[in-house]
C-alpha cells in the first residue's frame, strides 16, 4: 500500500511482512504503473463526458489547451481507492509527523553517514553522491548545515579510527615483546656455569 508522509512524500508498505520502501518495489512496479495509466485515462474520459454535459459552463480556452495534470494528491487518492476496491478497506495514511528537534535531525543525519559507509577521510563533494538520494538527507534544510555536521562527524570518526589503530599496534607489540623476553630468559638459563 502507498503511504503519504507529512512532507508529501510516498513510501510503499507491505502490511503482511511489515516492510517499507521509499521506491516502488520491483515486484509491484508494473502493476502500479499500469494502474496509474488506467486511472488517468478513466479520469480524463470522465472529465470529457462531464464537459460535454456541462456545456452551459464552458471552460477557458487556455484551460482546455493545457490538458489534465495530476498532482501527488490525485495519485494518492486513486491508490487509496484501488486498495479499497481490492478488499483493503482499512487504508493506512500516516498522521502528520511532528517536527523533529534539531538534535534528533542531527542524529538521524549522522546515522545516514554511518550506514552508507561514508569515508571520513574523503571530501564532502566526493561522498555526497552516496547519501543524496536517501530521504534522511532532506531532513536538514540546507547544505551548509549538512557540511558542518559531516565535518564534525569526520573529525570524530578519524580520531576514533586512529585510537583503534594505536590499540591494535600496542596489542600486536605485546605478544612479540613477551616472546623475545621468554627467548632471552631461556638463553640466560641455557648458558653453562
Amino acid at each position: 500500500m502507498q503511504v503519504t508522509t507529512k512532507w508529501r512524500r510516498f513510501f510503499y508498505h507491505n502490511p503482511e511482512t511489515g516492510e517499507s520502501y521509499w521506491k516502488i518495489p520491483e515486484g509491484i512496479r508494473p502493476v502500479v504503473e499500469r494502474w496509474l495509466i488506467e486511472t488517468a485515462r478513466e479520469t480524463v474520459e470522465e472529465e470529457e463526458s462531464e464537459e460535454e454535459s456541462e456545456e452551459e459552463y464552458p471552460e477557458d480556452e487556455e484551460q482546455q489547451e493545457a490538458g489534465m495534470e495530476f498532482t501527488e494528491e490525485d495519485i494518492a487518492y486513486q491508490l487509496a481507492m484501488m486498495q479499497s476496491e481490492y478488499g483493503q478497506e482499512d487504508v493506512v495514511m500516516m498522521e502528520p509527523e511532528d517536527e523533529l528537534d534539531p538534535a534528533a535531525k542531527r542524529q538521524i543525519f549522522i546515522s545516514l553517514l554511518e550506514e552508507k559507509d561514508v569515508n571520513p577521510f574523503n571530501t564532502w563533494e566526493n561522498e555526497v553522491p552516496k547519501i543524496v538520494h536517501d530521504p534522511r538527507y532532506s531532513m536538514l534544510k540546507n547544505t551548509k548545515e549538512r557540511m558542518e555536521i559531516f565535518a564534525e562527524w569526520a573529525r570524530a570518526r578519524i580520531t576514533l579510527i586512529k585510537e583503534e589503530k594505536e590499540r591494535e599496534v600496542k596489542e600486536d607489540v605485546l605478544p612479540i615483546a613477551r616472546i623475545l623476553l621468554i627467548e632471552a630468559e631461556s638463553r640466560i638459563l641455557a648458558v653453562p656455569d
